[in-house]
């Protein structure tokens, strides 16, 4: 049965009342209240109950409420994200005239001993499409490569992993080389996250080159002309067997979310031979 509210307020007063009676003689003769003490309890406690439960249920439905209205406001902002992420990536250089498979990183493995791999794990997998070896970019350019891949998700092996070996070339001159993420020996010391080109001999290159994708065979493990970064300075001649020059990666590996994982081009007929002409 439900409580009016002048009720409400005739058993709150009681109860008041009672238990100041009771701290007035408990104060006076402690063991003598002890019996009327656990009786008021048991008077009262029930009439509380009664009186802030239908209070509590109310701020706990509110709260219910407010909870799931941050997480659906959180989801929304979460897929807008993800949405002008995705949008970045298909609208960019690195993207542009490719098939690739959207992802998001998921998960991050540092390289934390010599030798170890730098990986990051993406949320697509072989039922996707995604394969060993496989391109991995971002908006920016290059991120790396698939290496272990799962039914639903795979580890791409990042260009500043320790071990990582991507063959380049310098946009401006057309040097061909190397980038490694380990500097080999005579070699200066790099500054965290840059990585070493290596041209082939003593080919040309300055501060402020960039540096993409030589390619590969099959376009695995890379496509070619993707961005890998950008020359920040030319190392003197040590003796090493070719020009060496640090680069500064042009994708932050550090904030990495929407990459995308590129799919081999339809295979073409065969190569048709060509008869040259000779010096006109």
């Amino acid at each position: 049965m439900a409580l009016t509210p002048r009720t409400r307020r005739r058993l709150v007063v009681g109860g008041v009342v009672a238990s100041l009676a009771v701290l007035a003689v408990d104060t006076a003769a402690p063991t003598v209240t002890d019996p009327v003490r656990s009786a008021v309890a048991r008077a009262v406690t029930p009439v509380q109950e009664r009186l802030t439960l239908p209070a509590d249920n109310e701020a706990g439905r509110l709260r219910r409420q407010r909870d799931e209205a941050r997480r659906a406001l959180a989801r929304r902002g979460d897929d807008e994200q993800l949405r002008r992420g995705l949008g970045d990536l298909l609208g960019s250089s690195a993207a542009a005239d490719r098939r690739v498979v959207p992802a998001r990183v998921v998960g991050f493995t540092p390289a934390t001993a010599a030798g170890e791999r730098q990986l990051v794990t993406i949320d697509a997998g072989s039922r996707d499409g995604i394969r060993a070896h496989q391109t991995v970019i971002a908006t920016q350019g290059l991120v790396g490569r698939t290496v272990t891949v799962r039914p639903t998700s795979a580890d791409v092996e990042l260009v500043t992993s320790p071990g990582a070996v991507v063959g380049a070339r310098v946009t401006r001159s057309r040097a061909i080389g190397s980038v490694a993420a380990t500097p080999g020996p005579a070699v200066p010391a790099r500054r965290p996250g840059e990585v070493t080109l290596t041209l082939v001999e003593l080919g040309d290159v300055r501060t402020g080159d960039q540096v993409r994708t030589l390619g590969s065979v099959d376009d695995r493990p890379y496509v070619r002309d993707v961005v890998i970064g950008r020359v920040v300075g030319v190392d003197p001649d040590r003796g090493q067997l070719g020009r060496t020059a640090r680069v500064e990666p042009a994708v932050d590996v550090g904030s990495l979310d929407v990459v995308g994982v590129v799919q081999p081009a339809p295979a073409d007929g065969p190569r048709p031979a060509a008869t040259g002409t000779g010096p006109s």
